[in-house]
């Protein structure tokens, strides 16, 4: 299974190199060519602009922020702090496509 990562372009609420590091700790595989899913990293405005461009499967991961005008991730279908465990339920066929 191939990730694409995908962030804000200009306000990154994390970098790239993390979730690459994630990745790279459970043996996947990124690939910015042919990925099988979009990892989405960020906020509902990023869940929701990627959303409307992307056609391949896509996993929005959200990174909350408590300021007032911070990022809330409702649209999260998970948290960054529960990403590892989730890519290792994906690699075992255990999610549903919607």
């Amino acid at each position: 299974m191939k990730f694409k990562i995908f962030v804000h372009p200009f306000r990154p609420k994390v970098q790239k190199e993390k979730i690459q590091e994630i990745l790279r700790s459970l043996d996947f595989k990124i690939s910015e060519s042919d990925p099988d899913i979009a990892l989405i990293i960020g906020g509902d405005g990023t869940f929701s602009y990627y959303g409307r461009k992307l056609t391949i499967p896509m996993l929005f991961i959200g990174v909350p922020n408590n300021e007032i005008l911070g990022s809330k991730s409702r649209l999260a279908e998970i948290h960054l702090q529960d990403l590892p465990k989730a890519l290792r339920r994906i690699a075992k066929g255990n999610y549903a496509s919607c």
